[in-house]
């Protein structure tokens, strides 16, 4: 398959500074939402993996670097707070982190729009199942780019389901995909895509997409399975080594889609929209 660059476009690395020194730990990726009654009118989040924030809090450590790609070629950190990370507001063990931030139009990076999200219905009818293409985009931390983000792509399918919970060293048992797709450290909170392809046959009945390839969101990579156990994708720790089973753990979308629901996100969005609504009111002079 070939991936088109507005994928890679639509995720950052984000690290931290120790002694001086530049540490990458994950990725993240950016996601839009219409605010509701202002069409033109979106806010923007950053998304990654709630245990690569969580991590670097351990450390002592109280900003978040994000190395963000620059359309004049170059990349540049942005320091974020690690306070202002918001996680899922009623389940503890969704590892799913989320900020809200602008996105300057000096970065060259892309928004992942809702739209974009796998459904319900999505699944049942297009019957997306086991056996389907997907691929993951985020960073690999043994070329991560000199003079910028160079973010990978690699290209797997649906092992499972999430028809029952995975069970997790760190997090519990979790609602979870999993996929046929190497994830290693540095991957964790990148972003995971279906791809439908043109053609699908559903119910025996042969179909034809209308605009390309059919790709959605799938959700943000938790991370693998060891022989023994299964293991979180940070880059914190480079120097363990376990052997991989080549089988990768999927948030789901849905568990997004609630963290996105935050009461401090949506208040925010409320507050947007009041503050567009006044401005509609008001008239203008014109002579």
């Amino acid at each position: 398959m070939v991936v088109s660059d507005n994928a890679r476009k639509c995720v950052v690395f984000v690290g931290y500074v120790v002694e001086g020194k530049y540490k990458f730990a994950g990725t993240a990726f950016w996601v839009g939402r219409t605010i509701t009654g202002f069409e033109d009118t979106i806010a923007t989040y950053l998304i990654t993996a709630k245990h690569v924030i969580e991590k670097i809090k351990d450390l002592g450590i109280h900003e978040i670097l994000l190395r963000v790609n620059l359309a004049d070629g170059k990349s540049v950190p942005i320091s974020v707070p690690i306070n202002l990370w918001r996680f899922h507001p009623t389940d503890k063990n969704v590892d799913v982190a989320i900020l809200n931030i602008g996105m300057p139009d000096n970065w060259d990076h892309l928004m992942l729009p809702l739209t974009m999200f796998t459904s319900a219905k999505l699944i049942t009818d297009h019957q997306i199942g086991v056996g389907d293409e997907v691929f993951i985009t985020g960073l690999f931390r043994h070329h991560h780019g000199h003079k910028r983000n160079v973010p990978i792509i690699r290209i797997g399918n649906i092992a499972a389901m999430d028809e029952e919970l995975v069970t997790t060293q760190e997090f519990g048992p979790i609602s979870a995909y999993l996929i046929e797709a190497r994830s290693i450290g540095g991957l964790s909170g990148s972003p995971v895509f279906v791809n439908l392809g043109v053609v699908r046959k559903i119910d025996g009945e042969v179909r034809m997409s209308k605009g390309g390839d059919m790709v959605f969101f799938l959700g943000l990579i938790h991370g693998h399975f060891d022989v023994s156990t299964d293991r979180i994708d940070g880059a914190l720790d480079p120097s363990v080594e376990h052997v991989n089973t080549g089988i990768a753990i999927v948030i789901p979308y849905y568990k997004i889609e609630e963290a996105l629901n935050h009461p401090d996100f949506i208040k925010g969005e409320e507050e947007i929209a009041r503050r567009l609504q006044q401005n509609k009111l008001v008239k203008t002079w014109e002579p």
